[in-house]
Formats: C-alpha cells, sequence, structure tokens
C-alpha cells in the first residue's frame, strides 16, 4: 500500500470526524469573527480599552501605584509612602534630628 492509498484510506475510514471537526471550526471561527467586530466597534471590555485612551491612561497610572506602594512588585525607584492618620488622631510632625 502506497502512502496515497493509506492517506486516503484513513481520511475514508475518519469522514465523520473529519466533517464533525470542519464543521466545529468555522462555527468557531464566526464567534471570533463576531468577538472581534464587537471589540473594533467598541464593545466590552477588550473594545473599550482599545477605543477609549482615557480608560487606557487610567489603568495605566493605576499600575503605576500598585508598583509605586509595591502591591504589583517593589518597584527600586519608589518613594516611601507616608503613612495616613487614623481616623479621630492628629498626626504628629516629625521633629528634626539633634545632632
Amino acid at each position: 500500500m502506497t502512502r496515497r492509498s493509506a492517506s486516503n484510506a484513513w481520511c475514508t475510514s475518519n469522514e465523520d470526524e473529519i466533517s464533525a471537526t470542519a464543521s466545529n471550526l468555522a462555527v468557531s471561527a464566526a464567534r471570533l469573527n463576531a468577538i472581534l467586530e464587537d471589540v473594533q466597534k467598541g464593545q466590552g471590555t477588550a473594545g473599550k480599552l482599545l477605543a477609549d485612551p482615557t480608560l487606557r491612561d487610567e489603568i495605566v497610572k493605576l499600575v503605576q501605584n500598585w508598583r509605586r506602594f509595591g502591591i504589583l512588585y517593589k518597584d527600586k525607584t519608589a518613594r516611601p509612602v507616608a503613612e495616613e492618620p487614623k481616623a479621630g488622631k492628629s498626626p504628629v510632625p516629625s521633629r528634626p534630628s539633634s545632632q
């Protein structure tokens, strides 16, 4: 049996599975196209991120703050952040060191 005849025999014996796979692929491609159309129209979270520069800028600032406060990862250039005074307590000013 040659390679060509062997592959033809395999395709013939698996015709139902190949047909189902091709059908599933066509359905998936159609769904992906619909999702991409919505994204291009600015719909959904991904669409808004691509279409709205203000939202993108706010997310960039959010990530920068996470880095600054060491939430995302410790930024070596981050400035130390002073703790906020607890409610009802007056902040105590720092005193100059006596040297």
